[in-house]
């Protein structure tokens, strides 16, 4: 790798500097991403928890967002009013709507750290022929003036190194682009599940 650096003409080796931090802003997005739809917070909700009013409204929202809800449960006992005794009925509700709008503002802001990836995604794409095609004749140069080799040897000696750069520079789009669909899945689940959730609860919701 110290090799491959210093072959690197001082043009590349700058664009390869503004890959890695493109690469590196991503990849804490992807982190605080991975943090709020698979870590935090680790409690389950269920259906007779928010019944009976003993639930806090962020930390529900927080927990729809991490795939915290129980969905079987809700299956198993389609009416609400089964699972136990529960608070009055507007009372649910002002809950749900207090969580939903939460769970909306935490599932926006996720949805934009996404789509700043996917942007980082096409700038990275760009730098990467960018740097290809800047580099290409400060390659040429340097590997013409440092051997003893013909000219059309170098262009072949180039031509290889340009591939390498470039294969760096895809192979980091790619993988950008493959966690950014990841997690866009997983957001647009977490969304399905939720709306799914609160519906149930909503339209089953026990009288006053």
């Amino acid at each position: 790798m110290g090799s491959f650096w210093i072959i690197q003409p001082l043009i590349v080796r700058l664009f390869f500097l503004a890959l890695f931090m493109v690469g590196m802003i991503a990849m804490l997005r992807f982190t605080i991403l991975a943090w709020r739809l698979y870590g935090s917070p680790r409690k389950r909700f269920f259906p007779a928890t928010i019944l009976t009013g003993g639930v806090d409204a962020n930390i529900l929202a927080r927990s729809a967002l991490a795939n915290r809800l129980s969905l079987e449960d809700l299956e198993k006992h389609p009416n609400p009013k089964l699972l136990g005794d529960g608070v009055s009925g507007e009372a649910s509700l002002r809950l749900l709507r207090v969580a939903e709008s939460r769970f909306v503002y935490l599932w926006e802001s996720c949805r934009s750290d996404i789509t700043s990836t996917k942007r980082a995604c096409v700038l990275a794409l760009l730098l990467s022929f960018t740097m290809v095609a800047s580099g290409a004749y400060p390659t040429y140069f340097l590997c013409y003036n440092n051997s003893r080799y013909s000219g059309s040897y170098c262009l072949i000696v180039t031509g290889e190194r340009l591939l390498d750069d470039l294969w760096l520079g895809l192979t980091l789009c790619v993988i950008l682009y493959a966690l950014s669909s990841h997690f866009e899945r997983a957001l647009a689940q977490r969304m399905t599940s939720w709306r799914y959730f609160s519906a149930r609860l909503t339209i089953e919701q026990p009288p006053k």
